[in-house]
């Protein structure tokens, strides 16, 4: 997998990718908006409360796609 830096690539708005932030965090999100490319949003789902719910994640400085496996 390759990290690209928000400062240099403009990342997809409806794909979820890996980010990873300036305080060395790693999350699965997607961009918020083009605008705004250092603020991405992290959708998950509460089994406990049966809700869905998203937050925001800033200070996004980096982002990637997993690499496909070849079937064999």
């Amino acid at each position: 997998m390759q990290w690209y830096s928000i400062k240099k690539f403009i990342p997809p708005i409806s794909t979820h990718c890996l980010v990873f932030t300036e305080n060395n965090y790693t999350y699965v999100a997607r961009l918020e908006s083009k605008d705004t490319p250092n603020i991405w949003i992290h959708d998950y789902h509460c089994e406990e409360c049966d809700n869905s719910a998203y937050e925001k994640i800033y200070g996004v400085t980096h982002f990637g796609f997993p690499e496909p496996v070849e079937i064999e």
